[in-house]
């Protein structure tokens, strides 16, 4: 029992050390993207890199700046009217309510210089 008293503390002590690790460590694992991240990032690359660039200079078409603080909502809107943006615009968007939603969400975090 007496050995058993010793112990606790330093368990305790680890526990904690453990935990600001956790939350302040530079090992701390990302957290899985949502299924919603997910499904953004993969109409990104289905459908506007097709013709853009994520950056780069502008000969090749770079998207980010051109989406550059841009809100979720001002992109879901400008992606169901990409012929308003501009003439060389020629394709439409042709997906759901949800991967329009989820496509925008990935267009802002692009625009804030995020990682789609």
């Amino acid at each position: 029992m007496d050995r058993l008293r010793r112990l606790l503390p330093l368990a305790g002590l680890a526990l904690l050390a453990g935990s600001a690790a956790w939350f302040h460590g530079p090992w701390r694992p990302a957290a899985p993207p949502s299924a919603e991240r997910r499904l953004g990032a993969h109409k990104l690359r289905s459908f506007c890199l097709s013709c853009h660039v994520l950056d780069g200079p502008m000969s090749r078409n770079p998207l980010a700046p051109r989406v550059r603080g841009w809100t979720r909502a001002q992109a879901y809107e400008r992606v169901a009217h990409l012929d308003r943006l501009s003439s060389a615009m020629i394709l439409s968007f042709q997906g759901t309510d949800e991967e329009r939603w989820a496509l925008a969400g990935a267009l802002e975090r692009l625009g804030k210089g995020e990682r789609p």
